[in-house]
């Protein structure tokens, strides 16, 4: 089980659909029944009813409903209580857009934080 799979979930429960929920993501709606399929096989149960128009939940889905809020609330607080230790002296970070890897930016920040003997990061797209 990933974080994003409890995201993409908790995200579908609250925008009541598959397609605004993977616009809040910016990812596919195809990409996101995949994630939610995937999380649904590991879990052994069915999360949401999807035989109406609208998506509701199932009862489990109603039972893992509680967990996925607290799961990402703990991640959330995790994340915000641990950016205290990072070290942001002499660092810098890039962010990018998924695409942007296929234009070899990873090599030009590496070669970048070699010239000028520091860290750097890539990051992809975190959604918290």
């Amino acid at each position: 089980m990933e974080i994003r799979q409890i995201q993409y979930f908790l995200s579908i429960v609250d925008t009541g659909s598959f397609s605004a929920a993977a616009d809040e993501h910016f990812i596919s709606q195809s990409s996101l029944s995949k994630m939610v399929i995937a999380l649904e096989k590991e879990l052994a149960v069915p999360l949401f009813d999807r035989s109406k128009r609208k998506v509701s939940l199932t009862e489990a889905g109603k039972a893992f409903l509680r967990h996925a809020r607290k799961l990402n609330d703990d991640y959330k607080a995790t994340l915000i209580e641990l950016d205290g230790y990072r070290s942001t002296a002499d660092s810098f970070s890039v962010a990018a857009i998924p695409v942007l890897p296929q234009y070899g930016i990873a090599t030009t920040v590496a070669q970048f934080r070699d010239s000028i003997h520091t860290s750097a990061s890539v990051w992809r797209r975190l959604t918290v």
